[in-house]
């Protein structure tokens, strides 16, 4: 297979060999046929006001139109899309979600610009997570994935994006050397594309790198040129920010009138400009020059301004979480629609009375629903109230506090929202198992089991979700006591025998929650294949560790497997290829007399001394 060449590379040898760089790295590919497009360029176009919810409606639309047709790229850019509405909403899980299945449809595609556009947004994702080392690793990949003459349908990650991103991301790590380089180049190749906006934003990030230098005057600069160009660029926001780092620049060389002089003509562009710069950009404003009075020891006036912040930033939080709410909703009514329109094809000589007394369950679950969500913002904005007032009684601990209350926050929400999903799916499995003991209609009692079945799957799912989540289970014998419980329980389910080796001790090892659901997930699917394929009767389970290693081996009696299917390595089997290999470790399948699956992971697995080795890029796969 041929190794990914990183854009970075491409364009220093473009260079130096002296040729000429295009205006735009990306070139315009061919649009989808008429209708399509329409939805796309609909699309586009209430992204580009932040109008999310419009945004959402026709994603779903053009989702609907795609529903049991084979195109792939189309449907990668319109959940591309709609995972990046959902991080604008901080809906953060649902659209990890969506670029989980874009990785997988750009493999399929052998299109490495897509895959560098899915690392590009995971890197962004991972950085509003606090998981520092998985945002840098996922900016680095996207670099390397950005292919030599990239080519697009629509508007998608740029170079230039990328570059920014990392280096602004290193200038917060301290890590100045590096976020130099980036930065650099994401400012030469933004000026090469015309992009004013992404000039204006790389001057602004290489002022604040200059002030980590200590290098005041080149830091100044840096913002009147990021001044001058957002100016002509009419882009209001990056201006503001602009202003306040020369106010920052001034206090970071003990020049107090100068500060003052630029805090004051900062203040009076936000004055003028305040509908048009939004509420982040005030929120930034005031928490800038909050930090910039306290340096200046003007305590009464920094208290005034992180007053200011606090408020902003308190408005953002709870319609942030309002939004994320009704996007998530938007999200569940989409996928609600799809349902419903193929149950109408299939169903539409049903009787009247079956009719409405579907549409009076969806309305009475969807009361229930928005009187669950109700709370949910009332409880949140009582808390951060609450929490508001105490960060208010000491300015040196203010931000510290404004830290702890985010965590809080986000964890409560993510609780909440779990305990409200599964209260509801037990709800509807329970319902279901009640109906169906008073059902008499054959062809009812098929759905109402198969809906008792596919929600009592997503509990599962969900608690397996939780249990990865949860940090108190983290060690490896907590890993060996939950995968060993739910074997037997499956097997005993399928009246399968199973035999488990499993002895300790086990050293105190400690997983992140994708490490665990990694190995979880693998184990589970040897498992289903065993019930769903192997038509065995005895299964055993060995789980022992040894020389820094886990060593897990899973056999049965059945019929066994193919060797062309081990060749073939259908979707099941490639994911746990692909999961061990994410951790480092090794799998093997074995299909003579019966099935064997075996596989050893490291038990330092994630170490940040851990060598990958890159094996190709997308675009080489089935290369000679």
């Amino acid at each position: 297979m041929l190794r990914p060449l990183s854009a970075l590379a491409i364009l220093l040898h473009t260079v130096a060999a002296g040729q000429t760089l295009p205006e735009s790295l990306v070139r315009q590919l061919p649009p989808f046929e008429r209708k399509l497009d329409a939805h796309m360029q609909g699309i586009i176009e209430q992204m580009n006001v932040f109008n999310s919810d419009s945004a959402m409606v026709l994603i779903g639309g053009a989702m609907a139109e795609l529903e049991g047709k084979k195109d792939l790229e189309p449907r990668y850019y319109l959940l591309a899309y709609r995972a990046e509405v959902l991080y604008y909403e901080g809906a953060y899980n649902e659209a990890i979600r969506d670029l989980s299945t874009c990785a997988d449809i750009a493999e399929r595609l052998n299109d490495s610009l897509l895959l560098a556009n899915v690392f590009n947004l995971q890197g962004l994702l991972q950085e509003n997570f606090r998981h520092g080392n998985a945002a840098r690793a996922y900016l680095r990949k996207a670099l390397t994935w950005y292919p030599m003459a990239p080519a697009a349908r629509y508007p998608i990650t740029e170079l230039f994006h990328i570059h920014g991103n990392l280096g602004t991301y290193l200038t917060g790590a301290n890590e100045l050397d590096s976020a130099l380089i980036h930065l650099n180049r994401s400012l030469e190749l933004s000026t090469q594309a015309g992009a004013r906006r992404a000039i204006a934003v790389a001057h602004g990030a290489l002022g604040d790198w200059a002030l980590a230098r200590g290098l005041t005057d080149t830091a100044l600069h840096h913002f009147r040129h990021s001044f001058q160009v957002a100016e002509a660029a009419a882009q209001l926001d990056v201006s503001l920010d602009a202003l306040i780092g020369i106010a920052k620049a001034f206090a970071a060389k003990q020049d107090r009138p100068r500060t003052r002089s630029a805090l004051t003509d900062a203040n009076a562009y936000l004055v003028g400009n305040k509908e048009k710069v939004g509420l982040a950009a005030e929120r930034d404003h005031a928490r800038n020059s909050s930090r910039i009075l306290e340096s200046m020891q003007d305590l009464k006036g920094a208290l005034e301004a992180h007053q200011r912040w606090s408020r902003l930033d308190s408005t953002i939080n709870e319609g942030n979480i309002r939004a994320a709410l009704s996007t998530q909703a938007t999200l569940h009514r989409t996928d609600a629609d799809l349902v419903l329109e193929r149950e109408r094809s299939r169903f539409a000589a049903e009787t009247l009375k079956r009719v409405r007394l579907s549409r009076s369950m969806v309305i009475a679950g969807a009361l229930v629903i928005l009187l669950f969500l109700t709370l949910l913002v009332v409880f949140l904005h009582n808390k951060r109230k609450i929490e508001k007032r105490l960060g208010q009684l000491m300015l040196a601990q203010v931000e510290q506090g404004q830290v702890i209350t985010e965590l809080r926050i986000r964890e409560q929400v993510g609780r909440d929202m779990h305990d409200d999903l599964g209260a509801g799916l037990s709800a509807l499995k329970l319902r279901s198992e009640m109906a169906l003991r008073v059902e008499q209609d054959p062809e009812k009692r098929v759905q109402l089991s198969s809906l008792a079945k596919t929600a009592g799957e997503l509990i599962g799912n969900m608690r397996q979700i939780i249990w990865a989540m949860n940090g108190d289970q983290a060690c490896l014998e907590d890993l060996v006591v939950y995968a060993t419980n739910y074997m037997r329980t499956y097997m005993a389910e399928h009246n399968i025998q199973l035999t488990i080796l499993a002895e300790g001790p086990w050293p105190d090892v400690q997983f992140s929650s994708e490490q665990r659901r990694n190995i979880f997930l693998v184990i589970k699917e040897a498992t289903h294949n065993i019930v769903k394929h192997a038509n065995a009767g005895r299964v055993e389970l060995k789980i022992h560790q040894g020389n820094g290693l886990l060593n897990v081996s899973i056999d049965d009696d059945g019929n066994g497997i193919p060797h062309n299917a081990i060749e073939g390595m259908g979707n099941g089997l490639r994911n746990m290829a692909k999961r061990i290999e994410a951790l480092h470790g090794k799998l093997a399948i074995l299909g003579d007399g019966g099935t064997t699956v075996r596989f050893v992971v490291p038990l330092t697995v994630g170490s940040d001394t851990a060598v990958v080795t890159n094996k190709g890029s997308i675009a080489g796969i089935g290369s000679k």
